[in-house]
């Protein structure tokens, strides 16, 4: 260990994660002291060790793992901090290390794997933070929510990895190409003659927007209880931060307006977004079947079971579900600023 890691600042790995491996952990013990270093097995010991952070007032919490991991650790903070009499200005601020399988806040903060950023985290004064609200989906939280066909992509891409994803192929599957070929060989042909199915969004806040540029939010005239929209959906969802994993751009509109969520419903057909598909992954992309507000509350309603994501883990099939903006935010490390 070098010396030169500061004391507030704790880490934690998943050490299920893809690409926290042995060696990866080498190379973060030459960095971080072992009584500030936490790896964890399994979901229960996350939560003791979250507690351990807690009770010793870190500053900042290092997190090493993929989207899956920063949701469980997030909603583990929360309930750690209720424990212990505290509020969300008790939350550490978090930087990331790019480690799983989806990576959305690690790909566009500017984070590795450890292999350039630790350094760079080491030095603490040189911090720079941006706040992230977060949404509440089944009394979670998260930084993204979606139903159709990004949480179908998920389930085919798991499918396909557990599969396929053995041997010399391990590698392929286990990252972006996994979900290309998930999508090209199993998605796709299953959805592009699938009836969409008939959703209606319901507005449950006093202020909503509709989005159709990065600077034109024009405020709707409608109340508490109104449907926000109705029709065929083939992808629905929120999100506070514009990206998915690997740059997808899929909620441009998220960073708008503070205290809101980019909510979209995409009607396009299968067709529309292949031709599209390069404009779509920059968030660049417009069309009457792209359909954006900004949101703080909504409630959607399917006319049959969906499967759901939450952070990128899916979480089964709804036909209602409650998304909110919530009374928790972060502070994150941006290492694209420094």
């Amino acid at each position: 260990m070098n010396g030169i890691w500061d004391k507030n600042i704790a880490v934690i790995l998943n050490a299920n994660a893809r690409k926290v491996t042995t060696k990866l952990v080498s190379r973060v013990k030459n960095f971080v002291p072992e009584a500030q270093l936490y790896v964890s097995k399994t979901i229960d010991e996350g939560q003791e060790y979250v507690r351990d952070i807690v009770r010793r007032g870190y500053s900042h919490v290092v997190l090493g793992g993929g989207d899956g991991t920063v949701v469980e650790i997030l909603n583990q903070f929360r309930n750690s901090l209720r424990e212990f009499g505290k509020n969300e200005l008790h939350m550490p601020k978090l930087g990331f290390l790019k480690l799983g399988t989806g990576n959305a806040w690690a790909g566009m903060l500017g984070s590795d794997n450890g292999k350039n950023t630790l350094s760079r985290m080491a030095a603490h004064a040189k911090w720079r933070l941006r706040r992230f609200n977060l949404l509440e989906a089944d009394q979670r939280l998260c930084h993204f929510s979606g139903m159709g066909w990004d949480a179908t992509i998920l389930n085919d891409y798991h499918s396909m990895r557990d599969r396929f994803g053995v041997g010399p192929l391990r590698k392929w599957f286990g990252g972006f190409g996994g979900y290309l070929t998930s999508i090209a060989l199993k998605t796709i042909p299953a959805q592009i003659f699938r009836k969409p199915p008939m959703i209606r969004v319901i507005n449950r806040s006093a202020e909503v927007y509709a989005c159709s540029g990065v600077d034109q939010a024009r405020p709707l005239a409608i109340k508490p209880g109104d449907t926000l929209y109705e029709g065929p959906a083939n992808v629905f969802g929120g999100s506070t931060t514009p990206y998915y994993g690997f740059g997808l751009a899929a909620y441009p509109f998220a960073r708008v307006k503070e205290g809101f969520m980019n909510f979209r419903v995409v009607t396009a057909s299968v067709f529309e977004c292949v031709a599209n598909s390069v404009k779509i992954f920059r968030g660049a992309y417009r069309s009457p079947r792209f359909i954006d507000f900004l949101a703080k509350d909504v409630t959607i309603e399917s006319d049959r079971p969906m499967p759901l994501q939450i952070g990128g883990d899916v979480r089964g099939l709804r036909d209602r579900w409650d998304l909110s903006v919530a009374d928790f935010s972060v502070q994150v490390l941006d290492l694209s600023m420094v």
